[in-house]
């Protein structure tokens, strides 16, 4: 159950983000909630709070208040919880991780189907990890996955894998060959961690 300290709590880290600054939260939030936040502000927080815990139970607050931060920039705030196009931004961008989820399954496991055919013509030892020994073949010169990611035949998830878990060390050239997975590299590794179970669950099939 999320209480009003953890509403606050995802609130100023979600300002904390926007701003690019540290926060601080209260030593004792049951003071700071009943003597020093204004009446208007509590209002909000218990209200929000217990929408959190009942028709929004399927809301991610800290991604809910970072809706509001994009929205309104520093104006966001306690009165702004229950503006109509926070919760309508939020559940656009919901359905758009949604839908590149789903491409980000199929596209890996394409990958891993490519990998496992590719390295069944080739001996390895079955004593080290298989990722680890793709990753160390070359191609023309390149590393496997980056000459099968040029070739469309890895996708940009699955080689920031290869990468993100050390199976793949890249060179200044690697580098230069692949610009997109380096540019968008910590935005990669969060979208793999948001769904690391099935990851695993196909890695379990190498």
């Amino acid at each position: 159950m999320i209480t009003e300290q953890d509403t606050y709590t995802y609130f100023r880290q979600s300002q904390s983000r926007f701003i690019s600054r540290p926060y601080r939260l209260p030593k004792d939030f049951d003071k700071f909630f009943n003597t020093r936040l204004a009446a208007k502000n509590k209002e909000a927080l218990e209200i929000i709070t217990k929408w959190f815990n009942t028709k929004w139970s399927n809301i991610d607050c800290a991604k809910f208040f970072d809706c509001g931060f994009e929205l309104f920039g520093k104006n966001f705030s306690y009165i702004k919880f229950f503006d109509r196009h926070v919760i309508n931004f939020y559940k656009e961008r919901d359905k758009n991780i949604k839908r590149t989820t789903i491409s980000m399954k199929k596209s890996m496991l394409y990958s891993i189907i490519f990998i496992k055919k590719f390295m069944k013509e080739r001996s390895y030892r079955p004593d080290i990890s298989l990722l680890t020994q793709y990753s160390l073949l070359t191609l023309d010169g390149l590393r496997s996955p980056v000459y099968h990611y040029i070739k469309n035949d890895i996708d940009k998830y699955f080689l920031t894998f290869l990468i993100s878990r050390k199976h793949l060390a890249l060179n200044d050239n690697d580098r230069m060959l692949i610009p997109l997975v380096i540019e968008n590299y910590r935005k990669y590794c969060d979208d793999i961690k948001s769904d690391s179970i099935f990851i695993r669950k196909i890695l379990n099939k190498i």
